[in-house]
């Protein structure tokens, strides 16, 4: 049988938790909580729906530059001609990551590492709101990696 308040610690009265993101007997964590392994996490971060990776016991979400100046400012450059991106810490959340599946005849150090290389903090590329965001530039990382690590390129 499974425990519908499992979530808040059997204490639906005494520890709330309405966004059901943050187990109070599980976080607060940071971004150097992550295992090794590598992880891909989505769900809401601040205000905005996100995606992030971790791998190599770090985590980093992509963002455009101007993240956090003005909001108008933010939607029209981030909707229209797109602006700098870069990766930038981001933490481990065990509910919402997953770990990525790597088939076992590749190499999984060398994909972790490829992983945590391309997500490195302040890693910069483009951004663009609909077609280069977290989501878009988590996926490519992954299918580089998995590249990398499963034919033996880059090396």
């Amino acid at each position: 049988m499974c425990n519908g308040m499992a979530y808040v610690g059997g204490d639906p009265l005494g520890q709330t938790d309405p966004r059901g993101l943050d187990n109070p007997g599980m976080g607060p964590y940071s971004p150097e909580d992550a295992p090794p392994d590598a992880f891909l996490c989505s769900g809401v971060l601040d205000t905005y729906p996100h995606m992030w990776l971790c791998a190599n016991g770090s985590c980093s979400g992509y963002y455009g530059d101007i993240y956090g100046s003005s909001a108008a400012l933010n939607i029209v450059a981030q909707v229209t001609l797109g602006t700098t991106g870069s990766w930038r810490k981001n933490p481990y959340k065990p509910n919402l990551c997953r770990k990525v599946s790597v088939p076992q005849s590749c190499d999984r150090q060398k994909f972790n590492k490829c992983i945590s290389d391309a997500t490195g903090d302040g890693a910069k590329g483009y951004y663009h709101a609909a077609l280069s965001n977290c989501g878009v530039k988590s996926i490519e990382v992954i299918k580089m990696c998995s590249w990398n690590a499963c034919s033996g390129g880059g090396q």
